[in-house]
């Protein structure tokens, strides 16, 4: 139990306080100046048992017993606080024999012994931490940088298969797709435009079976996409939409945000009922979220091409043949999957496809992955 001197130090506010700041540690001596540090402190203290004194110092049982025995030091606060309760002749003593040592001598010490028995790990550790320091400076990019197509088509592929969240401090931007189809359209369009823009040097690449993801780690592009372009993070497929600053901003930004979109969540078919005398191509965009349903829709009629958003609220497509065809001028493919399904009904769709026009060579691919 604590002593009334206690409370009575406690009360006139002569006990220092401990804050969050590093405090320089105490040795009082050696072990037997410790051992019989603590019991002088039980005795002028008024303490019953030394429980009360572990109590003080919020420390359990054993380290108190480490802390008795010298083999662990006190903080200089806690020091001070104890010394108090000592008569002025014995406090003189321990102020003489008390070893002070630095706030991070522990931890340095124990940094030498690691270094002493295990020095290639410290190596190790070290080159890694210096790279990830390097990487960081690196991988600056201004988050206000100016809007062009290319950046409007990553965040409609974003729109449709994209995530970014923040996991304890680390933030990443995350793409899934099938690995059947979809890595050469993020190996020649994605990586190239992260690496562009947003000064991605690496990437992780995972796969399970025919899922795949590729992973951007940056607090930036998670800044840009959530702040600047307001789109959610975490789950977001009943809540992404069109950014305003795209919405209200070139008809051809508007045109590569929504071939993102089709690149992702998008596909093309021939329609073969009986019916038709021949074969109809058809583009669908398949979204559960009827309000940027509605906004590429609106899109769309800008760029003159007619499209209805169906009565389930889930589709979006573009029918007739001439609608079609204009689809194609105006927004075009940059996913090898749909534009194989094009080339069937256009043999010369690549001369002018829309996407080919400012096509970023993958040759600045590094395949770092």
């Amino acid at each position: 139990m604590v002593s009334r001197q206690f409370r009575k130090l406690e009360i006139e506010g002569s006990i220092p306080s401990t804050g969050l700041f590093m405090e320089n540690r105490i040795f009082v001596g050696n072990r037997e100046n410790s051992i019989a540090f603590f019991k002088d402190i039980k005795v002028s203290g008024g303490f019953s048992s030394y429980q009360g004194i572990y109590h003080l110092l919020k420390v359990s049982h054993g380290n108190f017993w480490y802390i008795q025995t010298g083999k662990r030091s006190l903080t200089e606060s806690k020091y001070k606080m104890l010394i108090e309760f000592l008569p002025q002749h014995i406090r003189e003593k321990y102020q003489t024999i008390k070893i002070i040592r630095d706030a991070n001598w522990g931890a340095r010490k124990g940094g030498d012994a690691t270094h002493y028995r295990h020095p290639n790990n410290i190596l190790k550790a070290r080159t890694i931490a210096n790279r990830r320091a390097k990487e960081k400076i690196e991988s600056q990019f201004d988050v206000n940088l100016p809007l062009t197509s290319e950046i409007c088509e990553f965040l409609g592929a974003f729109a449709g298969d994209g995530c970014t969240n923040c996991y304890d401090g680390h933030h990443f931007t995350s793409f899934a797709g099938d690995s059947r189809f979809d890595w050469n359209y993020y190996q020649e369009k994605i990586i190239p435009i992260t690496k562009k823009f947003f000064n991605m040097k690496h990437q992780t690449i995972r796969r399970k079976k025919n899922s795949m993801w590729v992973t951007f780690h940056s607090k930036l592009l998670h800044k840009m996409i959530t702040e600047r372009f307001q789109m959610p993070a975490g789950e977001k497929w009943n809540k992404v939409l069109v950014p305003q600053e795209i919405m209200k901003g070139k008809l051809e930004n508007k045109a590569a945000f929504v071939r993102g979109v089709f690149d992702t969540d998008g596909c093309v078919f021939f329609d073969k009922r009986q019916i038709y005398k021949e074969h109809y191509m058809r583009v669908d965009i398949t979204m559960i979220n009827v309000p940027i349903l509605t906004q590429l829709n609106q899109i769309l009629t800008e760029l003159g091409i007619e499209s209805k958003v169906l009565g389930n609220g889930k589709h979006l497509h573009v029918t007739s043949k001439v609608e079609v065809r204009k689809f194609f001028e105006k927004v075009g493919s940059s996913n090898e999957r749909h534009r194989a399904k094009i080339r069937q009904k256009y043999v010369d769709f690549d001369e002018w496809n829309p996407a080919n026009k400012k096509t970023i060579s993958s040759s600045i691919l590094a395949h770092n992955y």
